[in-house]
């Protein structure tokens, strides 16, 4: 059986309804800010 991994990830949005975006590491695009949670993490605390 393989492991499974999670990955968690937000949309924030300011006042005038903008989407947060972080620059993806190590690559030339942006994507929303999310990463992959230790074995235990909650979801939400992932994200």
């Amino acid at each position: 059986m393989s492991a499974r991994t999670i990955s968690c990830g937000v949309v924030l949005l300011d006042p005038d309804g903008r989407v947060l975006l972080a620059h993806a590491t190590e690559t030339t695009h942006w994507d929303i800010p999310k990463g992959q949670g230790e074995e235990g993490e909650a979801p939400h605390v992932t994200a």
